[in-house]
């Protein structure tokens, strides 16, 4: 009898262990080696506790870890991992973008993984733009790469995916499409909607091949990994899909030649082309799961953006609890600068959202970019050294342009729309434009200044400044969430946000805005 007792304390006590480790954070290693490495080299590690969709990595909080080379070897150890996360290796600066540039992106890790990474050779890959005297660090050529270890299959299926797809398409993929006249027009809009079904059953075919690739990792992956990453490819080709309609959708937009019903016709008849597409079930998946799914945050966030008619509150109204939390921050870190009621989103997102991880994110945004909120005091220089502070300019109204040079949205938004509202503005003393570059080398900036490429250095009513060096990681631009250029927005006279969105159109609507701003008094 005390024989048996013994034995089932025992087991309670072993299982109470188990179930201790379950819920008590755990740790995971990676290591990398490199052949060829250098020895003053070294390697960062990038680590998302938390996730969004994959586009929102760079405006969510990150905890970086730096290894030096031990013999080519760069050792990396994550503590504190109680579910699934998110990382990427990255090594060398780029010298264009401020930032480090990435070998392996956003590969998912799991509590207990000691992934083994191998690279013969990792030799840089330069391209030279015209635009720069130096050659531009783009990324690595990867020699003989090798995973291996607990964990592994999931970096080593990221790795491959890409590749392989490419690889995939070429050989599979007609790359011939209708042949479209050259001027849009009614001809031209009639044999959109046959491209956006070729395009779709493309999408299809692509999607159908990668899962195929994924169902040979399944035995080496956890069930839990290999459901996300199904639903991370999934949600990756549907966004495609929708970005595929949204693009054709807007043809006709803006072009004064074909009426009003008929663009309303033109986009019904691609959204039923859309809307017949053959989809992937993911009912299956637990939503406990979906939440660790770039894939399927961005897609559901992109579903609102681009499909839906109330967009942020059809999120609102369909999902509950983290998951919408997690939709709605996603959605207002892709969306809030290009929505019309984006100051109505904002003030009801700030009292709804009570995911902690998400609370501050939006909570930013809500002081940042709200309407009537007091703008960041930015200190920058000119292109004569002095220091700038938006302060120096209060009592006037601020229009605010961000660019970069090489930046074709850039430079056609300054060419065709600004600088004519600069000239509108030439004897007005209640406005100044300010140009802001992210450019990193300060020659850079002021040769593109010299051209009158993006910006004028010799207008009264324009000051350009430059990030001082910092480029993306001044924090001006983590301040207003910055994720595109041209990015322009407005601050009124008392230094206050005036408007954050849909600045980026014609000169013929930019100027009944200001004006509307300079009348307030």
């Amino acid at each position: 009898m005390n024989y048996i007792k013994t034995v089932f304390f025992s087991l309670l006590w072993i299982l109470s262990l188990q179930l201790r480790a379950q819920r008590e954070p755990a740790t995971a290693v990676i290591d990398c080696y490199i052949g060829d490495a250098r020895p003053d080299d070294s390697l960062r590690l990038q680590v998302w506790y938390e996730n969004l969709s994959s586009r929102g990595f760079r405006d969510i909080p990150s905890r970086w870890f730096i290894s030096a080379n031990k013999k080519g070897s760069f050792r990396f150890t994550v503590d504190s991992l109680s579910h699934p996360v998110y990382f990427s290796l990255s090594k060398d600066r780029n010298t264009v973008i401020s930032g480090y540039c990435t070998f392996i992106s956003n590969c998912l890790l799991e509590p207990g993984d000691d992934i083994h990474i191998r690279f013969d050779s990792l030799p840089p890959v330069h391209t030279h733009f015209f635009e720069f005297k130096e050659d531009v660090l783009m990324g690595y050529r990867f020699v003989h790469p090798v995973f291996s270890g607990r964990g592994s299959a999931k970096t080593a299926f990221e790795f491959q995916l890409d590749s392989a797809t490419m690889h995939w398409i070429q050989k599979n993929v007609s790359q011939q499409g209708p042949l479209l006249p050259d001027k849009p027009g009614p001809a031209y809009y009639a044999m959109l909607p046959a491209l956006l079904e070729k395009g779709l059953r493309t999408n299809e075919d692509i999607l159908e091949f990668q899962l195929r690739l994924l169902d040979s990792y399944k035995t080496k992956m956890s069930p839990t990994a290999w459901q996300i990453i199904k639903v991370n490819v999934i949600g990756s080709r549907e966004s495609i899909a929708i970005s595929q309609f949204a693009g054709l959708r807007n043809a006709p937009w803006h072009d004064s030649t074909v009426s009003d019903d008929y663009k309303k016709a033109f986009e019904d008849s691609l959204r039923r082309i859309y809307d017949n597409r053959t989809s992937v079930d993911i009912s299956a998946i637990p939503e406990n799961l979906l939440l660790y799914s770039t894939g399927y945050i961005g897609y559901i966030a992109d579903q609102a953006s681009s499909l839906q008619k109330d967009k942020y509150f059809w999120l609102v109204q369909r999902y509950k609890g983290v998951l919408r939390d997690r939709l709605i921050t996603d959605f207002l870190l892709k969306s809030m600068f290009y929505t019309k009621n984006s100051n109505e989103i904002i003030t009801d997102a700030v009292t709804i959202v009570k995911d902690p991880f998400c609370t501050p994110i939006v909570t930013k945004l809500y002081n940042t970019q709200s309407i009537g909120k007091e703008a960041y005091n930015f200190s920058l220089p000119d292109q004569d050294g002095k220091t700038v502070q938006l302060s120096d300019f209060k009592g006037k109204i601020v229009f605010i342009d961000l660019w970069y040079t090489g930046c074709g949205a850039c430079a056609g938004f300054y060419k065709y729309q600004l600088s004519r509202v600069e000239t509108h503005y030439k004897n007005n003393p209640n406005v100044v434009f300010i140009t802001i570059s992210i450019d990193t080398n300060r020659e850079r900036w002021l040769k593109s200044l010299m051209e009158k490429t993006y910006s004028t250095p010799d207008e009264a009513n324009v000051v350009n400044l430059y990030t001082a060096g910092q480029g993306t990681d001044h924090p001006l631009i983590s301040t207003y969430n910055v994720r595109g250029y041209p990015h322009p927005f407005m601050i009124d006279r008392q230094g206050k946000i005036y408007r954050i969105n849909n600045l980026q159109t014609y000169a013929e609507e930019l100027i009944p805005i200001i004006d509307e701003a300079i009348a307030k008094k």
